[in-house]
């Protein structure tokens, strides 16, 4: 299904996001070492939420809700799932990255295809995505690297 409303948009992000909070959460809980270290990018994932609905929420109004402003097919946008984290930290911590780029392009095509007929929710997705891949270098230095 492609998303082409402000709502279904909306929506994903919201799906999305909901995704990586609960994987953070798992990583942090099975293994206790790198908890505080993940736990930003969780509180990150749940702020991003209440941006971009409030944004939303804030200036949409029936007539832009019934336009198009979307042609994003979601499964060009996996964010793990805490049910699909691996046993292995290091694997776990590499789905997220994964899933934080992923995150990143929804974010940026979603801001770029809403550019003509919103105002305010692109800039808030571009903003979560600009913020997003300056942190991604931070989770991916979590990750633990192969002994030679």
């Amino acid at each position: 299904m492609t998303l082409r409303t402000a709502s279904e948009g909306i929506s994903h992000a919201r799906a999305l996001e909901e995704g990586l909070v609960g994987a953070y959460e798992t990583i942090g809980n099975r293994w206790p070492e790198v908890k505080d270290a993940v736990s930003p990018f969780r509180v990150f994932a749940a702020k991003c939420i209440t941006d971009v609905e409030r944004t939303y929420y804030g200036v949409i109004t029936d007539a832009i809700e019934g336009g198009f402003c979307f042609e994003l097919e979601p499964d060009r946008y996996h964010a793990v799932c805490a049910e699909e984290l691996q046993n292995s930290l290091a694997v776990a911590l590499s789905e997220a990255a994964k899933a934080e780029e992923a995150l990143c392009r929804f974010y940026e095509d979603a801001g770029e295809q809403s550019r003509e007929l919103l105002a305010d929710i692109p800039r808030v997705f571009e903003r979560i995505a600009k913020r997003r891949r300056g942190r991604l270098s931070e989770l991916e230095n979590l990750i633990p690297k192969k002994e030679a």
